[in-house]
């Protein structure tokens, strides 16, 4: 299995590379544009040295921003005369305008960051980048980081683990692995998911399989993704899959994207090289076909700490209809803490042709599986 993985970690290595190649992507701008006045004052002779906050109600505060995030505004304040105020939080509804003096990170839906000098006024933000200039709702706006982002921020990931152990008359031991590493760039973008599915009773196992999907997507237009480069990994020893390799390319649809959910669609060309375990009598150990591949994930958040994520895939040899193999992982995420959480996860697995091993004995078709854990994430 070793020389496998090498395949593996070097391919998705070149994908990654080739993607960011290919498209040209840069790391977002540094230098920050002069900022506008803010309507009804008088044009500055020069930036601000702070940022300014105009309240409903009329109050005029300043300070330094922090963040945005959850509807709430962080900022170290400062009176007019030039007295700290310390940490202060104001609720983003009650503030009609904001004028920023350097330049942050703006998050908007469909992965979409601006990093740049920005103004606020009313139902309207203004970003001014180092190429141009962009007006977008207000409503739209997800979250505000202070200053400009590396390429270490567009990463984030995470593993979790369900372990159920029992002992006495019968000594059961199951354990399933889930991890995720995503780049969210403006232009390309790349996914990768792992699971790893065990179980032994009394010494002997009973499920063991591994899943290993990677994905480069290329964003071509607001919502339509272009992906070059797209490859799948699956073994089951259960089902007589030794290994089951699958690199091919696509296109999706991003569907739904807004603060609170997320729902995308793909659809590929893959080649499919296939393992067996053992075979029945003179059936090939090997299998190569050409296959039509169609993915599927959504994300719903329910409130900032509580969040529904969902995948699907169904993959059709062109040749064999009954060859159809379908997987699919839903999981209910809670987050305890910034790096920790709990979940739940719901997997199934669905050969739709499996092959007998050299007993003859036929695999069954559906394979479930329901497993709470804990994990991290960044």
């Amino acid at each position: 299995m070793v020389p496998i993985f090498q395949k593996i970690s070097a391919l998705l290595c070149v994908f990654i590379l080739a993607g960011s190649v290919a498209h040209g992507e840069e790391e977002p701008a540094r230098e920050p544009s002069n900022p506008k006045e803010i309507p009804g004052q008088s044009a500055p002779e020069k930036a601000p040295d702070k940022d300014i906050f105009l309240l409903k109600n009329g109050d005029r505060m300043q300070g330094t921003f922090e963040s945005l995030a959850d509807h709430q505004i962080h900022f170290q304040g400062v009176s007019l005369d030039e007295i700290a105020l310390g940490d202060l939080t104001l609720e983003f509804a009650d503030i009609v305008q904001v004028q920023f003096r350097a330049e942050n990170t703006f998050d908007f839906p469909n992965k979409k960051k601006l990093v740049g000098v920005a103004k606020i006024s009313g139902d309207t933000i203004t970003v001014q980048t180092k190429e141009r200039e962009e007006r977008l709702p207000r409503s739209d706006l997800v979250s505000i980081t202070k200053g400009s982002i590396s390429e270490l921020d567009l990463w984030s990931g995470g593993a979790s683990v369900g372990l159920t152990k029992n002992s006495g008359n019968s000594n059961e031991l199951q354990l399933l692995v889930l991890a995720h590493l995503v780049r969210e760039g403006e232009k390309v973008r790349f996914r990768t998911n792992y699971r790893n599915d065990l179980s032994k009773t009394n010494g002997l196992d009973t499920v063991k399989n591994q899943r290993l999907d990677s994905r480069v997507d290329l964003l071509i237009r607001d919502r339509l993704y272009l992906s070059p480069a797209m490859l799948d990994y699956y073994s089951d020893e259960f089902q007589n899959i030794d290994w089951r390799l699958s690199p091919g390319a696509g296109a999706g649809y991003e569907i739904v994207q807004n603060k609170k959910a997320e729902w995308d669609a793909n659809l590929a060309l893959v080649y499919q090289e296939t393992h067996y375990v053992s075979v029945f009598g003179t059936q090939s150990p090997q299998e190569n076909a050409v296959a039509l591949k169609f993915q599927t994930h959504f994300k719903l958040a329910f409130n900032s700490y509580v969040t529904l994520h969902g995948d699907y895939s169904l993959t059709a040899d062109l040749e064999d209809t009954q060859d159809i193999t379908q997987h699919s992982l839903v999981k209910l995420k809670v987050d305890m803490s910034r790096h920790l959480d709990l979940n739940l996860a719901f997997v199934w697995d669905r050969v739709g042709d499996p092959q007998a091993n050299a007993q003859g004995v036929v695999p069954k078709k559906d394979d479930f599986k329901i497993s709470f854990g804990a994990g991290v994430h960044f």
